[in-house]
């Protein structure tokens, strides 16, 4: 891979992964530069935490991995100076409950996810957050606990999914409007 000028990119897009399973939750970070040639993607940080010991629903630690990413967003732009009027953001999550929270009405919910709501959508735009299949999203690959080994021969870990290179990456899925009854646990009464 060549170094791509700055003045030769036409658009910056940081685009952050996030997953958690009951062991663990983590996200992936990328930035794709765009010029009149081609597209270029490059992991810029990943990151794994242990999952908290006091026992959470799946749904929440998958908010809790959305929120990390969210406040990505914004220590990265800011570390690598990009102007958030020209680079644009996608954050992508396999859960369709953790997305329904965040596109939502976040007074709607009990505390804890209210909380969290709240913050994901003062850090970013709940427009920008989108489903990704678990077998797409290279976070699942932390979450999951591969080995070092394996990672290092991850495509996808390196580079993100395959489609992240066409043009828009948000022609990649169809934002899924999937309401699960679980998620009605979280609303207020």
């Amino acid at each position: 891979m060549s170094a791509i000028p700055m003045n030769d990119i036409e658009e910056k897009e940081l685009i952050v992964f996030t997953d958690a399973s009951e062991k663990a939750y983590g996200w992936y970070v990328y930035l794709k530069t765009t010029t009149d040639k081609c597209s270029t993607v490059s992991l810029v940080m990943s990151k794994v935490k242990i999952a908290l010991l006091k026992r959470i629903t799946l749904p929440r630690l998958e908010l809790l991995a959305a929120l990390l990413g969210a406040r990505l967003v914004r220590f990265i732009s800011s570390a690598l100076e990009l102007d958030l009027e020209s680079c644009s953001f996608s954050c992508w999550t396999d859960s369709e409950i953790a997305l329904k929270w965040i596109q939502s009405d976040a007074h709607k919910w009990k505390q804890f996810v209210r909380n969290r709501v709240q913050e994901i959508q003062m850090l970013t735009n709940p427009a920008d957050w989108k489903h990704c299949p678990g077998r797409e999203n290279p976070a699942d690959l932390l979450t999951r606990g591969l080995g070092a080994e394996d990672l290092m021969t991850s495509r996808l870990w390196k580079e993100g999914p395959v489609w992240l290179t066409n043009t828009k990456t948000d022609s990649a899925e169809e934002i899924l409007d999937v309401f699960e009854t679980n998620e009605n646990n979280e609303q207020r009464i």
